[in-house]
């Protein structure tokens, strides 16, 4: 009886170092992740800078993600591109807040928010794409 107890209290044991240990991997792989972003895209907002480190953990999409700069109304937005068909896309002002979602959803339109985005948009620059292999 009394070895059965000490069996269970060391697999219990085993178990919650095990469940540790892969949490401090995972937050450490995290940390270093997102030194890694802040490196290359210090001048990204936060939000953007976020997205594409959850961009990087999530599954590959088809089409892959991508996030491009632009001017729009004399402001930089950044333009982040559906994951995959009827999904909207969405258009971030250069703080990182949600302006719109121009373009996707069932009728391709977006939300109806920003209706001139395509067509006074400029200086397109791509900032982030998913190269990743399927």
């Amino acid at each position: 009886m009394i070895y059965k107890m000490v069996k269970r209290i060391i697999f219990f044991s085993l178990l919650v170092v095990t469940i540790s240990c892969s949490c401090n991997k995972d937050l450490t792989s995290s940390n270093k992740t997102l030194k890694t972003i802040l490196k290359q895209y210090p001048e990204l907002p936060k939000t953007v800078q976020e997205r594409i480190i959850q961009f990087q953990k999530d599954a590959k999409t088809n089409p892959p993600r991508a996030i491009y700069s632009y001017q729009y109304h004399n402001n930089t937005v950044y333009y982040i591109t559906a994951p995959c068909c009827d999904f909207y896309s969405e258009l971030l002002d250069e703080n990182g807040a949600l302006i719109c979602r121009p373009d996707g959803g069932f009728t391709g339109k977006g939300d109806g928010k920003c209706v001139d985005f395509n067509k006074t948009k400029s200086n397109e620059k791509l900032i982030w794409k998913d190269n990743r292999k399927q």
